[in-house]
């Protein structure tokens, strides 16, 4: 059994999976966001913990990197999810008429949809964020303590 859609239906249809990928990019975009958040609160907290301790401790600065990683990664996830579905959504916008089809959103369309992970890792945005963060912490650490970072 196949449907018959006039062209307003067809208008519809497109315009109702270009706001659902639009929804899915506003969430990879909040879910970046909660990492940098969360690179930042941790590192405060660390660097707090860190002043609170006496100075023969044995807290060292490569502590800051275990989270930092974490965070990093995931931030350069979802960083690339959200490239990925803005590939899909212009790649669709462009098509005239989108089918059933089109819509389905599987491993194959992401696979193609992905950048590389340098090109992610070595992005301005990710880059310079986390560069920024690594710099606060080896500076704050080296102030604070006054003692080598290793």
């Amino acid at each position: 059994m196949s449907i018959e859609l006039t062209d307003p239906d067809k208008v519809n249809i497109k315009i109702a999976y270009l706001d659902t990928l639009q929804n899915v990019i506003n969430r990879m975009a909040t879910f970046s966001l909660a990492m940098k958040t969360a690179s930042v609160t941790t590192l405060t907290a660390l660097l707090a913990y860190s002043t609170s301790e006496p100075l023969d401790n044995s807290f060292k600065l490569w502590m800051f990197f275990i989270p930092w990683l974490f965070f990093a990664g995931y931030h350069a996830y979802f960083l690339r999810l959200e490239r990925a579905f803005r590939h899909i959504y212009n790649s669709s916008s462009n098509q005239n008429s989108i089918t059933f089809d089109d819509m389905r959103i599987d491993g194959d369309k992401l696979n193609n949809a992905y950048e590389k992970w340098t090109s992610i890792i070595f992005s301005k945005p990710l880059f310079v964020f986390h560069l920024t963060l690594i710099i606060i912490a080896v500076v704050s650490f080296i102030k604070i303590k006054g003692i080598p970072c290793f």
